[in-house]
């Protein structure tokens, strides 16, 4: 998946609503809350700015791959429930998206199928008083900033950053595969009735139109779904992209880890602090 130029990130209409439109329910909670140590605290408190880093530098080694295990297991899923039609129209359709998932399969567990441009995640949380992640990520003399819900307007724009989009983490890998099943059952029938109703369709180019729906629709789930393994980190996330073209003037490193991040300005009068 490439990015444009100025992140004019293009969906592919097949009804008159989205397809692309993921099932992920934005937060109803007024606040949100970031756990840091001692020196993202202070870095935070002297530029307002935070440290959105690479997203395949987190705790969890496995970021975005992970999405692969999930696509297995609707795959292993679609073909133990598959019945044959007497309909070969169904039956292109039904090998297109089962072909599409199983390409995804293999690409995830490399990582995310981007090109031109790099991912940065900012990790939030819901939660205003968490032992884990307090001891996990504030030690003895870190902070708990609390932003509002507001994530459209906190954020000080940057015409080299896009902010691309936010939601709660899904931890649960049976919650995750229904998420995606109900896609594509949904995706499928309008596809089938399209074929069916409208004579002029051509398939070779509808088919393209398949392939680029389920990529962007895994590709937007792959930065929400984590292992449960990591479910007490309760994470609401940010998800921010960058363009190779302008990545030299953005991306900084770590000097002690030589990770790559990128600095987020932030409306100094929406953040709040409290020590630990």
């Amino acid at each position: 998946m490439e990015f444009t130029d100025d992140f004019d990130f293009k969906y592919y209409d097949v009804t008159e609503k989205n397809p692309t439109y993921i099932k992920l329910s934005p937060s109803s909670k007024r606040k949100f809350y970031h756990y840091t140590n001692e020196v993202g605290k202070n870095g935070i408190l002297k530029n307002n700015r935070l440290w959105v880093t690479n997203g395949y530098n987190l705790k969890d080694k496995s970021e975005i791959k992970y999405i692969s295990k999930v696509i297995d297991g609707v795959i292993k899923l679609l073909v133990s429930n598959k019945k044959d039609k007497n309909d070969d129209i169904a039956n292109y359709i039904f090998n297109d998206i089962l072909n599409t998932l199983r390409a995804l399969r293999r690409t995830y567990r490399i990582g995310a199928p981007i090109s031109d441009g790099d991912i940065f995640i900012l990790s939030l949380t819901e939660n205003k008083n968490s032992d884990y992640l307090t001891k996990n990520y504030c030690g003895q003399s870190g902070a708990i900033f609390k932003f509002k819900n507001d994530i459209e307007s906190i954020f000080i724009k940057d015409p080299n950053i896009h902010q691309y989009f936010s939601a709660t983490v899904i931890y649960d890998f049976y919650k995750q595969r229904q998420i995606i099943l109900k896609d594509l059952n949904e995706f499928y029938r309008e596809l089938n009735y399209t074929l069916h109703m409208e004579n002029s369709v051509d398939y070779s180019e509808l088919t393209k139109t398949i392939v680029k729906i389920i990529y962007m629709k895994i590709l937007n789930y792959s930065f929400f779904f984590k292992d449960a393994e990591y479910k007490d980190e309760e994470e609401y996330r940010v998800i921010f992209l960058t363009n190779d073209k302008t990545n030299a003037n953005v991306i900084k490193f770590r000097t002690d880890k030589n990770i790559p991040y990128i600095e987020v300005g932030f409306n100094k009068d929406d953040i709040f602090v409290t020590n630990v």
